[in-house]
């Protein structure tokens, strides 16, 4: 019987390396350009639509089947692709997006586009040291440039507001594309998610090939679950006295566990004051790291990405009571829905709702980014890194007021998150019309949280739909909850 293990690297090595693999001079027949049209939202007046277009380097790696980052790609409505970087545009297809990894599958239904097009490989192992180029399609022509690479680094994801590893290269000062390809000899070894000034020059991250195979292995199986995490925060071990305290002996080593995120249907396994003294056969040293076999000493963090995904059981060592323990943690799904506040919302509508010139929205990223991260309150602030306590759990805020004679007085409000209206409690955003419904002795009560520079809001039931109404038509809303429902 063949091991499985061996099958698994049949079929990888089928799905990314064919006969027609790019050569070193090869690069113009696997790379291609992408155009994605994609509608945007101003989350001041969300019932706006905008259009917005974007360019991409894509990278063949499979038969009719060509790679890019998801940057850019959300409320996809139009996505083009050219060849030989000039002359005709042909209409592909959206096959696959992850955000959170920030990877996405293109296609092409036109089989005259994939004439003399051929996979490039990816590379299974990178150099920490060395010299590599970017390949991009530029001005009508490959260009090839140079770069160092500089080392892998852990930090936090382009999409994901969870720590990766990326590949970290120096550059010279210049332009930069998104997604553009970097490579060694014939090989790629990442694509470039972002460029940034450091107090070393200008440097380019990647998302390194190594991590790309196994998404899209564990994906081309149909075994993609999704990034997990550790849901958990620690601090170093540097003081002795501390582990004393804990009645471990002996050298500084592992870290200690200071507080969980629960998750709702996820068994907390871990506890405060544990001592992590392993994960995945991994020794944790006191600052918090363990010895990659490939690259050496690297945050703790990435064991929870490092070919493991989300519903994996990965092994752990610690210390409980004064004695060592074996536990299993089951690695839950990353994913934005479980944040008090979603730092994004991706392919979905800003939701809205409009009653008497009053806005109502759930309280999101966009949101805040929307109305300036530098103006919001700091009472809406402080729960961006807070979980949701349970399922479906939202912060509702009074988003802005549209001045009609209805809402005089309350006009210059704004921000406010909702605790009660009409003595119902909001605690999602779907609870509004429910509400609304419900008026009190021929009244709205709008209540809001403590800590809002106003407790109340009091209006007049009865002009309220012809109040939205009107406020509807003034300000161009096709669309409203309070209206159409």
């Amino acid at each position: 019987m063949i091991p499985k293990t061996a099958i698994l690297s049949l079929l990888l090595s089928l799905f990314f390396l064919s006969p027609g693999t790019a050569a070193a001079a090869d690069w113009e027949n696997s790379l291609v350009r992408i155009e994605a049209t994609r509608h945007t939202y101003d989350y001041f007046q969300p019932w706006i639509r905008r259009s917005a277009t974007s360019r991409n380097s894509g990278l063949v790696v499979g038969e009719k089947t060509i790679l890019t980052t998801a940057q850019r790609m959300e409320n996809n409505v139009l996505t083009r692709l050219q060849k030989g970087g000039q002359g005709e545009w042909t209409i592909g297809r959206l096959v696959w997006i992850d955000y959170y990894s920030n990877l996405a599958l293109l296609t092409v239904d036109d089989e005259a586009f994939w004439e003399d097009l051929h996979p490039a490989t990816l590379a299974e192992k990178i150099p920490n040291s060395g010299t590599a180029q970017s390949v991009r399609w530029h001005e009508r022509r490959l260009e090839l440039r140079e770069l160092d690479i500089d080392r892998m680094k852990i930090s936090k994801g382009r999409l994901a507001n969870i720590d990766m590893l990326y590949l970290e290269l120096d550059f010279e000062t210049g332009s930069f594309d998104r997604s553009e390809i970097i490579a060694i000899d014939d090989e790629v070894v990442g694509i470039a998610i972002a460029r940034y000034s450091s107090s070393s020059g200008e440097k380019v991250q990647a998302i390194p090939s190594t991590f790309i195979r196994s998404v899209l292995q564990a994906q081309s199986e149909s075994d993609w679950s999704g990034l997990g995490f550790f849901n958990f925060f620690w601090q170093t071990t540097e003081n002795e006295a501390t582990l004393d305290q804990l009645g471990l002996s002996g050298p500084a080593r592992g870290v200690i566990i200071t507080q969980l995120l629960s998750l709702p249907g996820h068994p907390d396994v871990l506890r405060p004051k544990d001592i992590l003294l392993k994960i995945d056969g991994f020794s944790i040293d006191s600052q918090g790291d363990y010895q990659d076999p490939d690259y050496g000493p690297l945050n703790l963090e990435y064991l929870a990405t490092r070919n493991r995904w989300a519903g994996d059981q990965v092994p752990m060592s610690v210390w409980r009571d004064g004695k060592a323990h074996q536990i299993t943690f089951t690695l839950p799904k990353f994913g934005y829905e479980n944040f008090l506040i979603p730092p994004a919302r991706y392919d979905s509508t800003p939701e809205y709702y409009v009653a008497g010139g009053l806005i109502f929205q759930p309280i999101s990223g966009g949101l805040i980014d929307g109305l300036g991260r530098e103006r919001m309150p700091v009472r809406i602030i402080r729960h961006l890194s807070k979980m949701r306590p349970e399922a479906n759990r939202e912060l509702v805020v009074l988003s802005g007021v549209l001045p009609d004679p209805f809402n005089e007085g309350y006009r210059s409000h704004n921000n406010l998150i909702v605790a009660r209206i009409n003595h119902h409690s909001i605690t999602r955003f779907s609870d509004l019309e429910k509400a609304f419904a419900d008026p009190q002795d021929g009244f709205h009560l709008i209540e809001f949280t403590p800590g809002n520079p106003i407790d109340k809001i009091v209006l007049n039931a009865s002009g309220m739909d012809l109040a939205t109404r009107r406020v509807m038509f003034r300000y161009g809303i096709q669309n409203n909850p309070v209206i159409n429902n």
